[in-house]
């Protein structure tokens, strides 16, 4: 009996184990059934989620957009100042440096400065202006025709800055940027290492501290192409030759930089033009005076690079003496950016002096019986002496 009792629980208890596996199977299929809920659920709330991230993403974007309209009005125009730090080291990794982009006036032409320590020979440094995309191309006259007058501070004291001229002459370099953030090329010059260091005589030092600071000061508004549209006749433009500044109280209100048309040292020989600043010397006190070398139709036929001087006569308007000369020399010394043979750009880098002569002197002064501003106008003659052909 007992062991009747005994096989009958065995048997419950397997009736009972019987059941449980049922349970289990039935349990682990609603746990799989869960968790192909749990994994459709997951993929419908990822792509959710990844909607509203696209949402959001486009939205940013376009926010971004919108934000970047209502900045580029604001951007600095110039005149604008900008700052190279780490020289040595774009130097040692080939690099070039690019700035911040800036707009040549409000609602004007966008731009940036390019600097690339490594220039021709490695013995220079190219300092540049390149055209960027900007907001308003639409509503601006292209090919750009003008010049950007650039300069690389003294950083001893504010004057003796090394001047540059970027002149866009109706080149693919002057057109209007339709792909990319900004043109491939751009147009500068060129400045010796041997220029940067410090120089004692002339209380100059332009790469100090690992950094070039560069001001970008204002546009010629002024067709640079005169320079090469001008039908020069080298039997009779050439020097002694006279030239006529006018508007001289605007130029003087404004700033300005006035450029002469070009002209010849001698019969076939160097085409060369002045400019005259009112922003250059200390506290504004001297009109500036310079000369630029520029590419010339006989420049294969004469030596470079140029040596010779040319001095500029301030004529005196009272009498035919008594008036004010300076020269300025192209000696051995003299750099090849200003002297070279102009392959690259228009001109050459200004060669002259920021003290010219003072305003105060320009006036009438009975006791010298002088004269030099006359009718808001300035006239200057130019004589040439060139030391070999």
């Amino acid at each position: 009996d007992e062991l009747a009792e005994r096989k009958q629980e065995i048997v419950k208890l397997k009736d009972e184990l019987a059941e449980r596996k049922q349970e289990i199977v039935k349990l682990k299929d609603e746990l799989a059934e869960r968790k192909r809920e749990i994994v459709k659920l997951q993929n419908a709330l990822e792509r959710k989620i990844e909607g509203e991230i696209e949402v959001l993403r486009r939205s940013l974007a376009q926010q971004t957009r919108e934000f970047e309209r209502k900045l580029e009005p604001i951007l600095p125009s110039l005149p604008d100042e900008f700052e190279m730090i780490n020289f040595e080291e774009h130097k040692q990794n080939r690099e070039s440096w690019y700035s911040r982009p800036f707009y040549t006036h409000p609602q004007g032409y966008k731009m940036c400065l390019k600097v690339n320590p490594n220039g021709p020979g490695l013995a220079c440094i190219t300092v540049g202006i390149h055209f960027m995309r900007g907001e308003f191309d639409h509503l601006l006259q292209w090919p750009f025709e003008h010049s950007i007058a650039f300069e690389i501070l003294n950083q001893l004291q504010d004057s003796g800055h090394y001047r540059l001229t970027a002149a866009f002459v109706g080149t693919q370099k002057a057109c209007r940027v339709t792909g990319g953030e900004r043109a491939e090329k751009g147009t500068g010059g060129c400045v010796p290492y041997a220029k940067l260091g410090h120089d004692l005589a002339n209380h100059c030092h332009y790469l100090q501290n690992d950094c070039l600071r560069i001001r970008v000061s204002h546009v010629v508004k002024q067709d640079v192409l005169q320079f090469q549209r001008q039908s020069i006749d080298s039997r009779s433009c050439h020097c002694p030759i006279e030239l006529t500044m006018t508007d001289f109280a605007r130029f003087k209100q404004e700033h300005g930089r006035w450029f002469s048309p070009s002209f010849y040292t001698h019969a076939r020989g160097y085409i060369i033009c002045i400019e005259v600043t009112a922003c250059d010397s200390p506290h504004d006190t001297h009109i500036g005076v310079y000369i630029h070398l520029m590419q010339g139709k006989y420049d294969f036929s004469v030596a470079w690079p140029f040596r010779g001087d040319i001095t500029i006569h301030l004529l005196n308007r009272q009498r035919d003496e008594g008036h004010y000369a300076k020269t300025i020399p192209f000696v051995d010394a003299t750099p090849d950016a200003q002297a070279g043979k102009v392959t690259p750009w228009v001109m050459n880098a200004a060669r002259g002096c920021n003290d010219f002569i003072s305003y105060n002197d320009l006036d009438l002064n009975l006791a010298t019986n002088t004269q030099y501003l006359h009718e808001d106008c300035l006239r200057f003659r130019i004589t040439a002496k060139v030391r070999r052909v």
